[in-house]
Parts: C-alpha cells; structure tokens; sequence
C-alpha cells in the first residue's frame, strides 16, 4: 500500500470514530487492515478484516485475501482454531491465489496442534490438487513430516526424495536432506548408510545455519555407531565438537562418542569425551556413568598413564554401581594389568622379609627394598633401607648407589642438608667410584638449595680443583659464579664466569656466563662492557630463557645508554613473550611514549594496553589508559580514544596524567555532540588542572567549557567563558586564538564594552 492510501485510510478511520459510526468505504477498510497486518499489528488487523468481512457483500473483491490475512492473524495471536476457520473460508475461493496457501496453512495448523492425523490428510489433499512453487515444496515437506510423525516411514522416504528431485535447492531441501539421512539409518529393509551418511556430510559441509550442520554431524555419527563403524562415527563426534562446541547435540553426544573414540582407538578423545560427560550438569544417570568411567580408565591405560589408569579401574570394581555388571571383572582385571606394567612395587615389598632375614641375601634384598619402596613411593621406607645399606655393607658394590641415591631421596624430600651429608660421604668414602665426582656436585648443590652457599662455593671449587678433566667443571665454574653473585662477591663471581668463557668456549653454560657477567658489568655502570656480554651471550646460541633474558637486558642497557631506537625495536619484539612480565610500567611507558614519538600510534596503543593489564599501581594503570587515549586519538580512532581516557579516569588515582585523561574525555565527547557529558568532564578538569604545570591544559578546558555552551546554544555563557579565559591567562599561543573565537560572540551579542577590552588587550599584550 502506497503513503497516500494508508494516509486516506487512517484519514477515515478517525473521521468515522470521531462520527461515532463506521462509514468507510470496503476497499478503504480492506487497505486498512491491510497496512495494520504489514506491520505486525494483529489483533486490530483481525478486527478490521472481520468487520470487513460482516459488511462486505457477497462477490466483493478481496474477500479471499481479506480471509487468508485474517487466518494468519489469528495463528499469529495463538488462535489456532479460530484461523483454521478463516483459511477454510480463503480456500472456497475457486482459482485464487490465495486457495492453495490456505489449504497448506490449515494444515500446518492441525500439525502445530499436534493432530498428525488430520494434518496428514490435509496435505494429502493438497498435494492432490497438484500445486505449484512453494507451497508445493512445502506441502511435500511437512508432508513427510507428517508421515514419520505417523510412523510411516516408507511413505515419508518418497515424499522427501520427491522433494528433492523436484526442489534440489529450494528453502526446504536441507531439511529434507537431514530427515533422508535420519530415515535411511533407522535399521529395517530400507537402510542405507551410505546414502545416509552422504546427505549428511553434504548438510554439514554447506548448512543454511549451523543448527543444521551439528544436527547432521550428529545424526551420522550415531548412525554409524549403531552399525559398528566406530571409526567412521568417531570422525563425525569429533567435527560436531569442534565446530559446534555449544550446540545442545554436542553435549547429547558426548556418551556415544566416548565410546566411540574408544572403540576406533582414539583414547585422547575419548578421555576428553569421557570427563565432559561425567562433569556435566545434571550428571548422567548412574549406569550412564559406570560407563563413562570405564571409558575413561580404558583411555587411560591406552595413553599409558597406567596409575591413574590403575586407579580408576580399582574404583571401577569397588563401586557398589558396578555390582552385577559386566563391567566390574572386566575392571578389575585392568587394574591388575595396570600394576603389573608399572611394576607392583607393594608387592615386592611384601615378599622381601625372608631375604632381608637371611645374611647372605639381605644386602642385595636391602638393595631391592629400597628400590621397590623408591619406586612406590614410599620414601621412608626407600630412604631407610638405602641408608642400612650403606652402614651395614660398606664394601659391597651397591653402596655407593646406596649413598648417592639416599642423598637423592633427601633432595626430594626438602633435606637438602642431610642429602648433602650423604654426597660427602659417598666421596669420602667411596673415592674411587665413578658416581665420586658426581656426588661431589651434586653435594654442591644440596648446599645451595640449603641456603649453605658458602659451604656449596668450597665443594664447587673442590670439584674444579680434583676434576680438572670431568665434564661438570664448566657446571661447576658457572654455579660457583651463581653462588657468588648470590652472595654478593662479584669480582670473585666475575672471576669465575670468565674463566668458564675463556677455557670451554663450547659449553653450553657459555651463554649464561655472559650473560651474568653482563649483569655485573651493568650494575658496576660499564654499560658498553656490559652492552657487549650481552651481545656475546645472544650470540652464543643460548637456550629460550637465557635469550629472553639476555635480549631483556641489553634492552634496558641500551635505553640506559641513551640508544633508543634499538632499545625500543628489542623492547617492542619482548612485548609478545612472556618476558614481558619482567617490563617496569616505567619501561611500558618510555615504549609507548617512543612509539608515539615515531608516529607508530596503534603500536602505542597496543604497549600502553599492555602495561595497563600488567600494571599493579593504581597511578601506573592511569598512565597507561592516558597513553592509550592519546595513541588511539592520534591514529583518528575516536571511540577506542574515548574508551581509554574514560578507564584512565575510572582509576582510583589522582596521577599526573588524570588531568590530561580527563580533558581529551571532554574534547572526544564534545565531538560527538554529547554535551552534557562534555560540560561535566571540562569543569572536572578545570578543577584536576588547577596546579600550575597544567596552565595550558586548564586553558584548553576552560575553552572547552564555552564550546560546549556554545554547542548548546548559550553564547552568552560561551562568550564569557571565552572572555574570562583570555583576561585571566596570558599565553602567547593558546590565548590569541580563543579572543578571535570571543569577538565575533561579544559583537553578535552587543557586548561592546567587553569586545573592546579583549580587542585592546590583544593588541597591547599580543
């Protein structure tokens, strides 16, 4: 309906309400409710179609289409039985257009009501009368709905294959495809997984909406599954999880797929299956669950974490959930297995006490105590039986392993003293064994770890001193230098960690010692030294840590030098790794101020973002938002602008950069016309930039306070802010400006007097 009619129609309308009676001309009361049903209006469009309808006379034009809206209004409202009526109306009229959409709307009605039946025959009658375009394929469609509802599967099998001949790409053809393949993998006569499986990939791949593609995933994962192709199943899970994690299928489908990862040997899938299902809420029933812990036990064990796999399955046969399950034997027998490839350490352990009873036997049975007890865990026992090896058998060959592995066992308890007692005898004792040299170390580092640093230096050089040949001497000499730094002997550590550069140019310790020895160079402020180790230790191909840190300091080294820009190119380059935690929010902000500086302002803004997430300092937080703003409003990125310097102003802090947060709030808000807001932040910062450093930000406020008044229509108060702010700052950059902004105001305004002061001001002061 074009304006002019709805004009006229809604013209009449009121005229007639306004006269008390109803007037109007059928075709103008038709378009009426006409303009009221196109816009959504329901109930008073069925009201004007069925007064309409009462007062037209037979063989008046429209009354078909007056009935078929009318039904469609009232299915809209819920009037189910009411529009059957209506669309019963609408299909009387013989050749219309409207008939055949009456007759599928009726039977979409009796569907919506759950009368399968009738429906069913209804769309049987309309396909009989042989429509065309789309209410054919949507008769064909809900049709065979119909029918599958009805348990007439055969039947609906053709409707959807004649559908799909007929409307290969009609709106309905990928639901038709999805009730093909959900028909066709029902087991009877009629099944066929191949074709069934096709038409759902083909779903999943091209879906008009991705409801429809895990519908499909779904559907043919559980398909397979049923019939044993457990591989082919698994795929399908495995894509419904990955591309569609949050649809409802995904988390209906995680017990079959469970089992179906597990039975296509994917036990990672499987776990991941298994412990979703299990954590889910609510959780599943109790012999879902049985399940689902079977599963996971079995995963276990086939990604060879045997004592959780062990664990699981023990749990498994002790539950009273598994009592008469098949499961239960199945369980047990696994965990057996389970332990018996980890190594049944407990029983060891309890078939040894007729070898530790006998004389001959019990060194070697104390031997394997221990080492059964080490490897169950249980430490007391392992460190008790080592150590009676060692003083009861002094001589036999396993002693020294006795004493090395006892100071082991100590090291991991926390006794780092005691390990290293241990170590020292091992050496004093044993001097000739090849594990020697190595408890010599190994007692250093026990020292160490016990806060005995001075005590580790002296084993450390008393390894370097006796072993001058063995392989740690490079270890030793870097750990003597570590211990020293410690200690804070620095010539002496410096001392160590040159000797270890020069005399074993190929240690892998090389590039570690270079790097330390730069960090002494720095503290001592020999930058160039130091700027040179650092060099030299990045060089030396170090390892991942040892280059993070390694770049990190000849960063700060070179900003400390004054050479900015490589400092800066390091420092932009460690942002991205996890060095980054290491940036001072001082060192955050010389970045982002650099790259300001050099025009990078999305790199800016990116680094200032950074040190605002890294930032613990309520002041430091509010620097980082300010340098933030600033970087986004140079890029011409106004609301990300604005976004910052609104959180810069959210931090609890009254930093040097609050006033300039809030007054480039105020510019950013006036620009987008929100005046009020603006109004409100200008005279927040008039009053956070009234100490003197901020003279020329309180200047800019101030104007911004007359712009603002100006941009809402009061050029009273916008000249007087003008004029107050040029008589009361001198400024011979920022003021000049604003008195032209003032004079044309103060002479628009009459304000003669006033214009003139400024005038005469300018050319006296200016």
């Amino acid at each position: 309906m074009n304006r002019f009619a709805l004009s006229a129609a809604c013209f009449l309308f009121v005229s007639a309400c306004a006269r008390g009676a109803d007037a109007r001309a059928a075709e103008d009361r038709l378009q009426f409710a006409d303009a009221l049903f196109a816009r959504g209006l329901n109930g008073r469009a069925a009201a004007e179609y069925e007064s309409f309808l009462a007062d037209a006379p037979a063989g008046a034009p429209g009354l078909d289409a007056a009935w078929f809206r009318l039904g469609e209004a009232r299915r809209m409202l819920g009037k189910g039985e009411e529009a059957l009526v209506a669309y019963e109306k609408a299909a009387e009229f013989a050749g219309s257009p409207f008939r055949e959409k009456a007759l599928f709307k009726r039977a979409a009605v009796f569907t919506q009501l759950g009368l399968d039946e009738a429906a069913e025959e209804l769309y049987a009658g309309l396909l009989a009368d042989k429509p065309s375009g789309e209410v054919l394929e949507m008769a064909l469609y809900y049709h065979g709905d119909a029918l599958r509802a009805l348990g007439r599967g055969d039947e609906a099998l053709a409707e959807f294959d004649r559908q799909l001949r007929e409307f290969p790409e009609g709106s309905m053809s990928a639901y038709a495809r999805l009730q093909l393949g959900k028909l066709l993998s029902l087991p009877g006569p009629k099944r066929d997984l191949g074709r069934a499986t096709a038409l759902l990939r083909a779903l999943a791949d091209d879906p008009p909406e991705p409801r429809l593609a895990a519908e499909a995933l779904f559907l043919a994962g559980a398909a397979l599954s049923d019939a044993g192709d457990f591989a082919g199943a698994a795929r399908f899970y495995r894509e419904l999880f990955d591309k569609h994690p949050g649809d409802p299928r995904a988390a209906e489908a995680r017990f079959p797929a469970a089992w179906a990862f597990c039975k296509s040997g994917r036990p990672q899938d499987a776990l991941a299956a298994a412990e979703t299902a299990l954590a889910a809420k609510p959780p599943p029933d109790a012999a879902h669950a049985l399940e689902l812990a079977y599963v996971r036990a079995q995963a276990l064990f086939e990604l060879s974490r045997l004592a959780e796999a062990a664990d699981a399955f023990s749990r498994i046969a002790a539950s009273s959930a598994s009592a008469g399950s098949p499961l239960r034997p199945r369980a047990s027998y696994q965990a057996a297995l389970c332990r018996f490839k980890a190594g049944d350490g407990a029983g060891a352990l309890g078939a040894l006490s007729a070898a530790l009873a006998d004389p001959e036997l019990r060194a070697d049975a104390l031997w394997l105590a221990a080492e059964s007890a080490a490897a169950a865990g249980r430490a007391d026992e392992a460190i008790q039986d080592y150590r009676r090896l060692a003083n009861e058998f002094p001589a036999h060959p396993d002693a020294p392993d006795a004493l090395y592995r006892l100071g082991h066992q100590l090291r991991l308890r926390g006794a780092h003293a005691d390990a290293a007692a241990a170590f020292h005898d091992l050496a004093a004792k044993h001097p000739d064994s090849p594990l020697a040299p190595t408890a010599r170390l190994a007692a250093a580092s026990a020292l160490s770890a016990a806060g005995k640093g001075a005590e580790a230096i002296v084993d450390w050089q008393t390894y370097v001193r006796d072993y001058p040949a063995a392989d740690g001497v490079a270890e030793a000499l870097f750990q003597q230098g570590a211990e020293l730094l410690r200690l804070g002997r620095k010539a002496e550590a410096a001392a160590a960690l040159d000797r270890l550069v020069r005399e074993f140019p190929k240690s892998p310790r090389k590039p570690d010692a270079l790097f330390w020895r730069g960090a002494v160079l720095r503290e001592n402020g020999d930058l160039p030294a130091a700027e040179a180790a650092f060099r030299g230790a990045l060089a030396a191909n170090p390892g991942d840590d040892v280059r993070r840190d390694a770049r990190f300091a000849l960063a700060t080294t070179l900003q400390a030098a004054g050479k900015s820009d490589e400092a800066a190119k390091l420092f932009e380059e460690l942002v991205a790794d996890p060095v980054r935690a290491r940036f001072t929010s001082g060192q955050f902000a010389w970045l982002a101020q650099h790259q300001y500086d050099a025009k990078q302002f999305a790199r800016a803004a990116d680094t200032a973002r950074l040190m605002a997430e890294q930032a613990d300092d309520p002041a430091w937080k509010q620097a980082a938002w300010t340098l933030a703003g600033r970087a986004e409003r140079a890029a011409g990125r106004a609301p990300e602008a604005e976004a910052a310097f609104r959180a810069a102003c959210d931090v609890d802090a009254r930093s040097e950069y609050l006033p300039e947060a809030t007054l480039r709030l105020a510019e950013l808000l006036l620009a987008r016309g929100e005046t009020k807001g603006a109004d409100e932040q200008f005279r927040k910062a008039v009053e956070r930039c009234s100490d003197d450093e901020f003279k020329a930000l309180r200047i800019h406020a101030y104007a911004g306070l007359a712009r603002t008044a100006l941009a809402s229509g009061d050029k009273d108060a916008a000249a007087s802010y003008f004029l107050t702010t040029c008589l009361l700052y001198h400024d011979p950059e920022l003021v000049p400006p604003l008195a032209r902004e003032a004079l044309p105001l103060l002479d628009e305004l009459g304000r003669a007097d006033e214009a003139k002061t400024l005038r005469e001001m300018l050319e006296r002061e200016y």
